[in-house]
């Protein structure tokens, strides 16, 4: 079985790992060790921390239901600010006014 697959199917059954990448490693890892029925060391040995962040990545990139709570916040609190610091109409008009 593909990493790819497994890493997706892991992120649709189990939503606390989409934040949690050690937890996403564990359960990736869990569940090739039960499908391959290999010893768990060499599992291991193949089985790369960073291969299953970046797949996790490339995965949520295109799939937004899939992504996390922290990035749902990071958008959230990202919109609001854009509102706070974006300047009216009027107030580029006073100052184009004041620079004259």
């Amino acid at each position: 079985m593909c990493i790819d697959q497994v890493v997706f199917e892991v992120l649709c059954q189990h939503p606390e790992t989409r934040d949690d990448v050690p937890m996403l490693y564990m359960r990736v890892a869990k569940k090739l060790w039960f499908e391959t029925n290999q010893p768990i060391y060499n599992l291991m040995k193949e089985l790369s921390y960073s291969t299953v962040e970046r797949k996790s990545r490339h995965i949520q990139r295109f799939n937004d239901d899939l992504r996390g709570k922290n990035y749902q916040e990071r958008q959230r609190h990202s919109k609001k600010k854009a509102k706070e610091y974006s300047l009216t109409y009027l107030d580029k008009l006073q100052l184009w006014r004041q620079s004259v």
